[in-house]
């Protein structure tokens, strides 16, 4: 793409990764239902776009009445939340933090093969992961009678970089086509737990993993220098 418009070429870049929108457009512009929110430099609309975001993120929605949740005649959505394993929706979230994502939603027709999808982007719109209940025990792969289901997705701690979040919501029937769509039906933020050893700044990368390292001592440097001398 680069090389293309440095040929002379106007380029129409779509996307909601803002790092690529960054990397590669000099000008953005800012598109909401259709209307034009904000024309200028990229740099300055992502800015905007993304100080917006955090703003709106909501941890919690709960949408009581069937008929106007959101969804269609064959599902609908009652209530979605993320908070602490053992926490409230208005708990901090470290990245340190084990979360849970609640999905409870209406199923409205007999004998319907459902599941649910759920990406995770950050901030930047990167996908950090996307995950479906594959090895759920007593769901997956049966049909569901009409009425309420409620799904839970366990996050592990020490996975998510810390900064702000947002959660896509697809419900996917016979396991290939996407029934429903919610986009950032969940917005959060994780914030650094404050110890990291002697390291400071901003760790890149979307996932902040705690992997398992170990060092062994193999051989002494005095064992290799004794040898080369005879």
């Amino acid at each position: 793409m680069g090389e293309a418009a440095r040929g002379g070429r106007t380029i129409l870049f779509v996307s909601h990764n803002m790092t690529a929108v960054q990397n590669l457009c000099e000008r953005v512009i800012w598109i909401d239902q259709g209307r034009i929110n904000d024309d200028g430099l990229s740099g300055n609309v992502v800015s905007k776009y993304l100080n917006a975001f955090s703003s709106s993120a909501a941890t919690e929605c709960v949408w009581s009445d069937m008929n106007t949740a959101p969804g269609n005649d064959q599902v609908r959505l009652r209530r979605v939340c993320v908070r602490p394993q053992n926490g409230r929706p208005t708990d901090p979230i470290t990245v340190e933090t084990p979360l849970v994502i609640e999905c409870e939603f209406w199923n409205l027709v007999p004998n319907a093969y459902l599941r649910l999808c759920l990406q995770m982007y950050n901030k930047q719109g990167t996908m950090v992961f996307s995950t479906v209940p594959v090895n759920e025990p007593i769901w997956n792969g049966k049909p569901f009678p009409v009425g309420l289901f409620r799904s839970i997705c366990h996050i592990p701690g020490n996975l998510l970089n810390d900064e702000i979040h947002s959660v896509k919501l697809a419900v996917v029937e016979n396991e290939a086509f996407e029934i429903y769509i919610q986009e950032n039906v969940l917005g959060f933020e994780v914030v650094d737990a404050g110890y990291r050893g002697a390291s400071y700044g901003k760790w890149p990368g979307a996932v902040r993993p705690n992997l398992q390292w170990t060092t062994e001592f193999v051989e002494s440097q005095q064992s290799n220098d004794a040898i080369g001398r005879y």
